[in-house]
């Protein structure tokens, strides 16, 4: 009777321990999910070092920012730190308006004269809204600019002291 106990007894102990362990479907899930992460950080490492560019935060950079300002918004044209100025508005996106007027640019910037030149791209999203039929030579602030064709503005302390229209009128003034 005694093996009998004996063996009751181990079989109750084995049963307890096979039924401690994790059921199947779960250890499939928790080896699945390290996979899965393991093979994400994997990309992820790849991805760091392709796309290294060497602009790391532990490189000692000491490149400057340099603010473009040969073309500003319709928006900052009465608010140029300058105290006197020309603001060129044209739109880029016509070719033939285009190619006189960035040659009449480059030959007024190039040869140093003052005041300086800035210039306004009318075809910019950002400056559409200043397009109009009629124009406006005598705002006060940008809100009320209403720009149609090309127009050069010269500006002295921040109002309007002249409002030039015409591609032939511009060139005049500019040569």
């Amino acid at each position: 009777m005694a093996k009998k106990n004996i063996k009751k007894v181990d079989k109750e102990a084995k049963i307890d321990i096979e039924s401690k362990d994790l059921p199947d479907s779960v250890k499939q899930a928790i080896i699945i999910t390290i996979f899965v992460l393991l093979f994400l950080g994997l990309f992820y490492l790849i991805t760091v070092l392709i796309l290294d560019d060497g602009t790391s935060s532990k490189k000692n950079n000491n490149d400057t920012v340099e603010v473009q300002h040969k073309e500003v918004l319709v928006g900052t044209s009465f608010s140029i730190s300058d105290s006197e100025y020309y603001v060129l508005y044209y739109k880029t996106d016509d070719d033939e308006i285009n190619s006189d007027l960035a040659s009449l640019v480059s030959n007024y910037r190039s040869s140093n004269k003052d005041p300086y030149l800035y210039t306004v791209d009318m075809s910019n999203a950002l400056n559409s809204a200043f397009n109009s039929d009629s124009s406006n030579s005598l705002a006060t602030k940008a809100s009320e600019l209403k720009i149609s064709g090309p127009t050069l503005i010269k500006f002295v302390d921040g109002k309007i002291s002249q409002y030039i229209e015409g591609i032939e009128t511009i060139t005049e003034t500019l040569k």
